[in-house]
Formats: C-alpha cells, structure tokens, sequence
C-alpha cells in the first residue's frame, strides 16, 4: 500500500490532532428549513426540456439539482400562478437545490436575466438551498475580463442577500483560477456573509472537462502533461478554500463521472452535483464501478473516445442490481440499455449507489483505500490519486487542522 494511502487513512482514523479530514468531518450535517440533509451528498441534475423523474426509479435520491435559468425559460407562464408549487407539479418532495445557471453565460459573459428575477424565483419557489446569480469566469480572458465577471458576480450576491425572504438557504459561489486572488475574493464574501452554512466553487468544469481553457495549461517549461497540472491547480483551489472555511459545506458544481467525483470527495468536498448521468447516456455510454465510462452501442458517431464495453467488463454489469438490469440475463441487459432513458437510470443507479458505498467507507475509515482500489485499473486518475491528491493532503496544513 502507498505511504500517501497508509498516511491518509492513519488520519482519517482519528488521531490525536484530528484533522479536517477525519471521519467527524467527511460526514456532516446541515440543517435546512424544511429538511436535513448529511454528507457527502449528491445531488442528480434535472432536465425541464427533456425530463426523467429519475427520484421515482431509484431506491434513494439524495436530491436533485435544478437550473432556475431553464426553470425561468420553460415555466414562465406556469409561475405568474400564484397557486404554483414546483414540488407538485414535479412530483418530487425530496431536498432540492436550484442553481441559477450562471454556467451557461461562461463563454461570453453576457446574462439576460437578473439577480432580482433570480431571488424572486427562489421567494416564491423554495427550495432547500438556491445558489446566488454568478457569472463563471473564462479562462481564454484576459484576467481583466475575468475580474469584471467576478465582480459582477459580488455585486448580484450583495443584491440577493438583501432582497431574500430566507425561507431557503442562499448560498454564496467563489470562482478563481488563481490561488493568489482567492484570499481577496474569500474577504470579500465574508463581508456579506462571515460564516456560511455552505459554500460553493464555481468554474471548475472547464478545469475538470479540459474544455475552453485553450492553452492556458500548454506550458513548455513544465515537463508535466496539461491534465495533471489541471488537477494540481484544482487540489489547490480546494483546499485552500477549505482551510478558509472549516466548518462549512463546500460544494463544487458540475463534478461529472464517478472518478472524478472520487478525488474530489478526497479534497475535502462534502457536496456535488452530477448531470453525467444523463449525458452520458445520451451518447450511447454507461458507468460502472472501477471502469471509465463504456459505450455498449457500436459505431457510435459522437467525437468523444470511449471504449466498448468488453466481455471480461460485462461481469461488472452482470452484477448490476439497477432497475433496468437487476435479475435480467446478459443479453436482455444489454437490449435494454440500448434505450437511452434505461441507460440514464442505470447511470443514476451507479452513482446513487457508489456514494452508499461511500458513506459506508468513510464510517470504516477506509475511504482512502476503496477510492484507490476504484482507481488502480485507470492509469491516469492512479497517478493524480497517488502523485498529486495524496501529496497536496499531506504537505498542506488541512491535516493539522483542530477541529
């Protein structure tokens, strides 16, 4: 076993100094107006355009993630209702998180909706937990360009804060590709809230996908390849922001596959949400554990490289209790995964279920082991698990954190 890997769980077993990473901090509790939620807690991104009530085909929904953007869009004459109640209407009475779908205005910047219309939604809406109106940054700007969406997204943060009814949690989003520039922006939110309940990092798709980054991470006088130093700038924006807020939930949006999600809940993230369920399955591909995504349908036409699905694999999916393949023969399996809806709930299963599996890891104190045994068939995440994560645990003063 690596000295990183013996070291992580030697800590996260509870050892005299504590550690924010001990097993009292990987699992917490938030109380919310109406509900409780506990972590590490995933939340399953849901589609207006194109719906899967994905909640009613899985034994357990942590809770769903909503985009008040396409909410505004798709529902506008729906919520001049008085009478409108979302949960209702979409049949779902779990914890729910809406996100104002700043994201979507990362490329150019350019919004056509309003903190004021965003707050208003959340009034009247109320969901456990809205996420403030922000403009991601852009990491092709120029860091001038980049400083103006920041301070935008301040600016709708003081708005939102002062016009909301607080029946929900609103919670403030941080965004920077600089470390240095973190601890400016960490002052300025905690101006306007000192000790939030929870925290959330923006704009670590681009980071996460390598998409829209240009060359920013094609620097010739670093022998390391671009993903890695990716993943070394995202260990650090992590737990430097960690170290800022100790006591809070961080949530990081858009975390993706479940590798991904793996080394992220190693950073310390107590939150996530994922829409890859879906997406993956709209192009023909399934998660399972221990594997990078596998297409099971052939000649796909998408530009995105996946490998087919092999025959020593299919024993993973042999295995599958989801409720598309659970009890069918391999053959039926792989029939009804052909179908894009059974291959979005097979994928919602996976996830669901590997954060379960989680959970019962972190209360054996074994997560750094069962992560690293999820991981030791996938070259590239080992070596950001055993080379980057590991080592920026172990050398920053998170470990040594009281609690």
């Amino acid at each position: 076993m690596p000295k990183a890997l013996c070291y992580f769980d030697a800590r996260n077993n509870g050892g005299n100094d504590g550690g924010i990473l001990n097993n009292n901090n990987l699992h917490k509790k938030l109380n919310l107006h109406s509900t409780t939620i506990e972590t590490p807690i995933l939340w399953l991104g849901h589609d207006f355009k194109n719906p899967i009530d994905i909640w009613t085909y899985l034994p357990k929904c942590d809770g769903i993630l909503l985009n008040a953007y396409q909410l505004l869009k798709t529902q506008k004459v729906a919520l001049k209702n008085k009478n409108f109640v979302l949960r209702e209407i979409l049949g779902y009475y779990g914890p729910m998180f809406i996100d104002s779908g700043g994201f979507l205005f990362q490329r150019n910047g350019l919004c056509d909706i309003k903190a004021e219309e965003i707050v208003e939604l959340y009034n009247n809406v109320k969901p456990d937990i809205g996420a403030i109106l922000d403009i991601p940054i852009n990491y092709v700007k120029t860091n001038v360009a980049n400083y103006r969406r920041w301070k935008t997204t301040l600016k709708n943060t003081e708005i939102m804060f002062s016009n909301s009814d607080n029946s929900y949690l609103l919670v403030q989003v941080i965004h920077s590709h600089s470390t240095k520039a973190i601890h400016y922006r960490v002052n300025q939110l905690k101006k306007i809230l000192s000790n939030p309940k929870m925290i959330c990092i923006g704009s670590l798709v681009p980071l996460l996908k390598a998409s829209h980054i240009g060359s920013k991470f094609n620097i010739k006088q670093n022998p390391e390849s671009p993903t890695y130093q990716r993943w070394r700038l995202i260990s650090k924006i992590i737990i430097l922001i960690r170290n800022y807020f100790p006591k809070s939930i961080i949530h990081v949006f858009g975390a993706g596959s479940l590798s991904t999600i793996y080394m992220l809940l190693l950073l310390g993230v107590d939150s996530i949400d994922s829409v890859s369920w879906r997406i993956k399955a709209a192009f023909g591909e399934i998660q399972l554990p221990g594997l990078t995504s596998r297409r099971i349908i052939k000649g796909n036409k998408s530009s995105r490289v996946r490998k087919l699905l092999t025959k020593q694999e299919s024993s993973i999916l042999d295995r599958c209790k989801c409720p598309v393949c659970d009890k069918k023969s391999m053959e039926k399996k792989l029939k009804l995964l052909f179908e894009f809806k059974n291959r979005a709930i097979h994928n919602a299963f996976v996830l669901t279920s590997e954060l379960e599996e989680i959970r019962k890891q972190i209360k054996y104190h074994k997560l750094g082991k069962f992560i690293s045994d999820r991981v030791k068939n996938h070259k590239t995440f080992k070596k950001i698990l055993n080379d980057i994560i590991f080592n920026e645990l172990e050398s920053n003063s998170l470990w040594r954190l009281k609690q």
